[in-house]
């Protein structure tokens, strides 16, 4: 299964960690965002109109990580898309695949921007096949169809 972290506005990542029955399947603490990517993180840009933003090593400078050095994590900015009525950003950050089950536990961190106006949204999907098809506009999931339900992060 592969766990999808899905960035509407501006959503960063200081540590993901997935747990199961106490054995870590994951732990990305984003020291190195090209690390990342080469050891299996997905990036997937669906924002519409696109603007030239992106995933990419920490952005904000008044952000900290939560843990380890001050720009280790992951961000995203409302760059991604042009400014603008009917802008929707949909920018895809997605693990590696691993195996999950009922017993399994999902730890990660956000840091953003929480201005009143601003509609920033996490979502946490799950793909249950080795994919990394988010469909082709912005409000597609692709094959990412299960929505994990998590509260409000405003």
């Amino acid at each position: 299964n592969k766990i999808l972290l899905f960035n509407l506005i501006i959503i960063c990542f200081c540590i993901l960690n997935v747990y199961s029955q106490c054995n870590t399947l994951l732990n990305e603490s984003f020291s190195s965002f090209d690390s990342a990517i080469s050891g299996g993180w997905v990036t997937q840009r669906r924002s519409s109109p696109q603007g030239t933003g992106s995933w990419s090593q920490a952005l904000l400078e008044e952000a900290a990580a939560r843990t380890g050095a001050r720009y280790t994590y992951a961000g995203v900015g409302y760059e991604s898309a042009e400014v603008g009525t009917g802008s929707m950003i949909s920018e895809w950050l997605i693990t590696p695949a691993v195996t999950i089950n009922t017993n399994s536990l999902l730890t990660l961190y956000r840091i953003g921007n929480c201005e009143p106006g601003f509609n920033d949204t996490l979502e946490i999907r799950i793909a249950y096949n080795d994919s990394t098809n988010v469909g082709s506009t912005s409000s597609s999931v692709g094959d990412f169809s299960t929505l994990i339900d998590i509260p409000s992060l405003s």
